[in-house]
């Protein structure tokens, strides 16, 4: 597995290319370096916003975790 920034992640503001150049919702971190190329439409939008959600999302579930498994 590749190393990967902690985030904050976002959406880039203006869209990436795939192949043959299709246009694709791309998600950056806070240097603006890429972090997945999320498809092309609504669904990569969709994708997108899900994927820029992950560094917070997987600190709740940490946080979560570190609740229910303490003695």
């Amino acid at each position: 597995m590749s190393v990967r920034s902690p985030g904050p992640w976002y959406l880039a503001p203006e869209k990436g290319f795939g192949v043959d150049g299709v246009p694709v919702a791309v998600v950056v971190d806070a240097q603006e370096q890429p972090v997945a190329n999320c498809g092309s439409g609504d669904i990569g939008e969709a994708n997108a916003r899900l994927v820029a959600c992950a560094p917070g999302l997987l600190w709740i579930v940490k946080a979560a975790y570190a609740e229910i498994d303490t003695p």
